[in-house]
């Protein structure tokens, strides 16, 4: 028998959300050994490289933040010597943020340490043994992320074969006949 048919999906993701947001909150904590940035600010920073600059209002909504909330971290990140702004040449109502070399390298600190904190918690953590284990298990997670970066927020269509043999079960039972009648009462 088929053992992924006894675990109950809710428990299941239930877990997986408990898992994820705890190896998250690792990893965010990971900076601390870095760096005294808040999350927002690192997470600016992160904007700025990935998309080689921007303004504040990209950034507003890139990362889902008031815009006086952004004006606030850039400040403190010009103070600090990890962005520059210069105005735009066509648009002179527009600041353009990009980061320095100091920036960078900050943040390429910060992503250093969290991989490293990763890696050391899988050195401490998994057997040599479950390594492939882990290996596919990440596989899965990549596969789900890209499901649901390709949705829309929306119910998740369920799998083929899992609405096939919820219609067998239900068939077996009696309840698709049950509910066929309760709804021509």
């Amino acid at each position: 028998m088929n053992e992924s048919i006894c675990i109950d999906p809710d428990d299941q993701a239930l877990r997986l959300a408990t898992a994820v947001s705890r190896l998250r909150a690792g990893l965010r904590d990971a900076r601390w050994e870095v760096t005294d940035l808040s999350m927002t600010q690192i997470a600016i920073l992160r904007f700025l490289d990935t998309q080689g600059g921007g303004t504040a209002a990209a950034i507003a909504v890139a990362e889902h933040i008031s815009p006086q909330a952004v004006a606030q971290q850039l400040r403190g990140l010009k103070d600090l010597g990890y962005i520059e702004t210069e105005p735009d040449v066509n648009d002179r109502r527009k600041t353009n943020i990009s980061l320095t070399e100091r920036g960078r390298s900050l943040l390429r600190a910060v992503l250093e340490s969290r991989e490293a904190w990763l890696s050391r918690a899988i050195e401490a953590t998994v057997l040599p043994e479950e390594r492939a284990d882990l290996e596919r298990a990440v596989g899965i997670l990549e596969r789900l992320v890209e499901q649901m970066a390709g949705r829309d927020r929306g119910p998740m269509l369920p799998r083929a074969d899992a609405v096939k043999e919820s219609e067998d079960a239900q068939f077996r039972s009696g309840q698709k006949f049950r509910e066929a009648d309760s709804r021509t009462l």
